[in-house]
């Protein structure tokens, strides 16, 4: 399904349905081994997200401090755009045999330059991924809780805060990650507390800007 380090046209959706529709029957996705999760987990998100295919779980590019650093400088961006230009009083030309008082230039507010995230256009082979990491997601046998895959809730929390800043609320692709972030919280917010709080934080933002990206649109 991979070639080159890109999905291989001619069979990857294919390939996809093939996998849903296996993993869509209950006996087969609890009997999934870990490693197996593990991979098309990190295939899907790489798919959906347009991340390079073999980036891990793991990889701190694309872990919460990469997002809090991009955010940050995108935070200081807005604060500039919002920045009100500094107008220097005006003087008036006096009339001869008058005193009248100067008056100074009155400032016009000016819109927010802010710039919204680009709607990324939705793909069939992420359609599809984004059902498959549904299924995956809601499977009991998850290995959230195994102790060589500790790092797992805080990367796949990252990731659903990657979803929202990269897609509209009104996205194909928004049933698929409600269902996802749902069976994600069900597997963590009871031991994984902090990373829910983390990812809590931080979302609001993200779903703030989809607003206005659906008023905009």
């Amino acid at each position: 399904m991979v070639l080159n380090k890109e999905l291989f046209a001619p069979v990857a959706l294919d390939y996809i349905k093939l996998i849903r529709c296996m993993l869509s029957w209950p006996p087969h996705l609890e009997h999934l081994e870990n490693e197996t999760w593990i991979e098309l987990v990190q295939l899907g998100f790489n798919v959906v997200l347009q991340e390079p295919l073999k980036q891990s779980l793991e990889s701190k590019e694309a872990g919460w401090l990469a997002l809090e650093d991009r955010r940050g400088e995108s935070h200081v961006s807005d604060e500039e755009d919002d920045e009100l230009p500094t107008v220097s009083p005006g003087t008036r030309k006096r009339r001869r045999g008058s005193d009248l008082p100067t008056t100074p230039a009155r400032r016009t507010p000016q819109l927010s330059k802010r710039k919204l995230p680009q709607i990324m256009k939705v793909s069939l082979e992420q359609t599809e991924f984004a059902a498959l990491l549904s299924i995956l997601l809601r499977s009991p046998a998850a290995p959230f809780h195994l102790s060589q895959y500790e790092y797992l809730p805080s990367a796949i929390l990252s990731r659903l805060y990657r979803f929202i800043e990269v897609y509209p609320s009104d996205s194909s692709l928004m049933n698929d990650y409600l269902s996802i972030l749902s069976s994600t919280l069900s597997h963590v917010s009871l031991n994984k507390k902090s990373d829910v709080q983390r990812f809590g934080r931080s979302s609001w933002n993200g779903y703030f800007h989809s607003g206005e990206r659906k008023i905009a649109g």
